[in-house]
């Protein structure tokens, strides 16, 4: 689950930011959906494709409107939380650039 490091706090939190950037941006399956990363594991191919389909049919239910405008909300609602935020962000990135630790990390993940 590729997530750009930059937003992983606001997605998750400082604190669990931290714990990604020391894991190599690796999750375990169990800790991707206690995190809502992921809604479910499935066994296999066929039972996600049938998730799958019973999610878009679920999605398709709802009014366009209805959809269109909870999108914009959430896209909104996380757009507020980083522009208010954005020097914070910043200077966190600076900080953390700075360690050679986490500056190979980082220069590996854009390599990818």
């Amino acid at each position: 689950m590729p997530v750009t490091p930059a937003f992983a706090p606001y997605l998750f939190g400082m604190l669990r930011s931290r714990f990604f950037l020391d894991r190599d941006f690796r999750l375990s399956t169990d800790e991707a959906v206690n995190w809502g990363l992921v809604h479910r594991v499935v066994e296999n191919v066929d039972e996600g494709l049938r998730i799958s389909l019973e999610l878009i049919n679920k999605i398709g239910a709802v009014p366009h409107g209805v959809y269109k405008t909870i999108k914009r909300l959430m896209i909104s609602s996380l757009i507020n939380e980083v522009s208010g935020r954005w020097d914070e962000l910043l200077n966190t990135l600076a900080e953390e650039s700075l360690k050679p630790e986490v500056r190979a990390r980082l220069e590996e993940f854009l390599k990818k």
